[in-house]
């Protein structure tokens, strides 16, 4: 474990945060493992807290077959699609029918769906190139700390993780980051189903159906979202900050 930097707080004080750095290695991979604990004094008296975990992988995960093999399933499948994007593109400018196609809704949806696995792609390489540099950055730092003299350890902790340790931080902002568009992509996924549907008489029951009751949808949405924003205020007041 990786203790924080004591730092003081002094009495005009509203928020402050803890942090830690460990490492896990326990699950089968060797993880670094950043938590966050944020205070917010309130000026009523209440005290509220919000703990943050964030992890990275420190292996190599070209090691695993399987992940391996379930990349290049994904990224021949995306560059398939995307080239397949490109010739439908080019099929209706020859056409004539390019502005058309692109007012399409679903045209927009599907290349919603290549810029974001690619985006996916590219914060990939850089987590994982953000993590190799965190394993040299950490392997080094062990190095360190073993040659160095019992009363100069605290030091050698605190400096470290004042300088050195933006290079993790790095790695743990591509990581949630990662995560964020890959949840957004696999939305962006569904509403590409009912697209592949339409194709299929009986599955295509559930689109025409949406279709049709659409307005009837809305107004029961615009319902919904005042009976939630009610719920939201309540709770913001009783359990909020």
């Amino acid at each position: 474990s990786l203790r924080t930097v004591d730092r003081p707080i002094r009495a005009e004080t509203l928020t402050f945060t803890a942090e830690s750095y460990f490492i896990n290695n326990k699950m089968g991979h060797t993880f670094l493992c950043h938590a966050d604990v944020a205070f917010s004094l309130h000026r009523g008296g209440g005290v509220f807290a919000q703990v943050t975990f964030t992890s990275i992988i420190l292996d190599d995960l070209w090691q695993d077959p399987a992940a391996v093999f379930l990349g290049a399933c994904w990224l021949l499948c995306l560059a398939a699609y995307t080239c397949s994007l490109l010739f439908r593109a080019w099929s209706r400018w020859q056409q004539g029918k390019l502005v058309e196609h692109i007012r399409r809704f679903w045209t927009w949806l599907e290349w919603a769906i290549v810029f974001t696995g690619w985006l996916i792609f590219a914060m990939l390489l850089t987590e994982r190139h953000q993590s190799r540099e965190a394993e040299a950055m950490l392997e080094a730092y062990a190095t360190n700390r073993s040659a160095t003299a019992q009363d100069r350890l605290d030091a050698v902790d605190e400096s470290f993780l004042l300088t050195q340790f933006t290079k993790a931080k790095a790695a743990f902002s591509t990581a949630t980051w990662l995560q964020v568009y890959v949840a957004d992509f696999h939305i962006l996924l569904v509403f590409r189903f009912f697209l592949a549907i339409r194709g299929q008489p009986r599955l295509a029951m559930v689109l025409t159906t949406i279709r049709n009751a659409s307005v009837d949808l809305l107004h029961l949405l615009i319902v919904f979202m005042i009976i939630f924003v009610a719920y939201v205020f309540s709770g913001h007041i009783l359990f909020g900050r």
